[in-house]
């Protein structure tokens, strides 16, 4: 298990907390003596962390010589793979609700669409590109692009002068104790 383990970039996290001895074991022997703890959690070596406890439930009745192994686990979700994504154009869809502008929305998208050949099976990926793009310029051409919402309205000229203030008064005060050359 050891060498499966560690091929495999794992870590056992049974073996990691402490609980009194009859929380540890995981096995009873036939004569009702002997507890051993031969079960054990494995989880990747990067989420290892995220089990926060793991012990044996004596009391779980599952008809077998083995007791249950509960674990605590806190899943912690990465956003790096989100940072990485393509942003999608915003478009003013608000401009939809005059009806001057779905008739010429409309209108752009039914005159690209004309031109749309014959479909075959074999071009059903082109296809849908095509009429993706179609969408996309008419969007364009049509409504525009959503202006960017400012969210740090607050934060304004004024706070910019108190935080550089702040700063070079720490500053200042770090050079009069050597700490900063």
């Amino acid at each position: 298990m050891t060498d499966f383990a560690i091929t495999k970039n794992m870590a056992t996290s049974s073996t990691l907390f402490q609980h009194k001895r009859i929380h540890k074991g995981t096995w009873r022997s036939p004569d009702e003596n002997t507890a051993n703890q031969i079960d054990h959690v494995m989880i990747d070596s990067r989420h290892a962390t995220d089990i926060l406890d793991v012990k044996s439930c004596r009391g779980a009745d599952c008809d077998s010589d083995h007791y249950m192994v509960k674990i605590k686990y806190r899943q912690r979700i990465s956003t790096i793979g989100k940072l990485n994504t393509q942003k999608s154009t915003k478009y003013n869809i608000d401009k939809l609700k005059e009806g001057t502008n779905t008739k010429e929305y409309r209108n752009k998208i039914e005159e690209s669409l004309q031109l749309l050949p014959n479909i075959n099976q074999q071009q059903i990926e082109d296809t849908w590109k095509y009429i993706k793009q179609v969408i996309y310029t008419a969007a364009e051409n049509t409504l525009g692009q959503k202006e960017k919402r400012i969210r740090n309205g607050w934060y304004d000229e004024e706070c910019k002068k108190m935080l550089e203030k702040q700063n070079s008064a720490r500053l200042k005060m770090l050079q009069r104790k050597h700490l900063v050359p």
